[in-house]
């Protein structure tokens, strides 16, 4: 992990940047807002300690230029100022975290591992909400699972005419088997006999 750390007063810098190689990270310091900008513009750091209170460009206005000339790099802010205005002043700036003065150094490094993780984690679509791409599907595809849903389908009580599907049914004793047709049933002998079907759902003869 390579830091930039912005901070005017040379001993906190020095206590920051040294306690970050000791735990095997690279740190670079800065003591003034201008000085950053090109720095962050050279080199590509995962994280940014920025000072609020800084002299000539404050915090607030050199994290708004950093968005501005597109280093999106995690921003974690550092001041005195416990007042809600100025936290939410800093986040709306463009920073990712604040951390109050006095801090421990413990949480400075566990925040920048948080921001860091987060930043190379993968990111959603904007809005938050997962595309499902559906492959569309062909139209005589489509014609063709209805024609087998209409195939399927039970007969209604009562069709004799408009159900095209043929149905064997028992003949007359002796006459063999017929097949039902649109109109009726033909026998083995040729005779043509209707099956409207009773109450109890088997055809009778006519």
């Amino acid at each position: 992990m390579r830091v930039l750390i912005v901070e005017d007063e040379p001993k906190m810098a020095a206590l920051i940047a040294r306690g970050l190689r000791e735990d095997g990270h690279a740190a670079d310091t800065a003591e003034r807002g201008e000085a950053a900008l090109w720095m962050a513009q050279a080199v590509p750091y995962d994280a940014i300690v920025l000072d609020v209170m800084l002299p000539g460009l404050d915090g607030f206005a050199t994290c708004r230029r950093l968005r501005e000339q597109g280093v999106w790099a995690p921003v974690l802010m550092l001041t005195a100022r416990d007042a809600v205005r100025d936290r939410v002043d800093g986040l709306d700036a463009g920073a990712d975290d604040y951390l109050l003065k006095p801090f421990s150094f413990a949480e400075l490094l566990a925040r920048l591992r948080a921001l860091v993780r987060r930043a190379r984690s993968p990111r959603m679509p904007t809005g938050g909400k997962r595309r499902t791409e559906i492959a569309p599907t062909p139209r005589r595809s489509l014609r063709s699972c209805a024609r087998t849903a209409r195939l399927r389908s039970p007969r209604p009580a009562g069709c004799r005419r408009s159900c095209p599907t043929p149905r064997s049914v028992p003949s007359r004793p002796g006459r063999g088997t017929g097949t039902a047709a649109r109109s009726g049933v033909s026998t083995a002998s040729g005779e043509r006999w209707r099956y409207p079907r009773t109450s109890a759902g088997t055809p009778e003869s006519r």
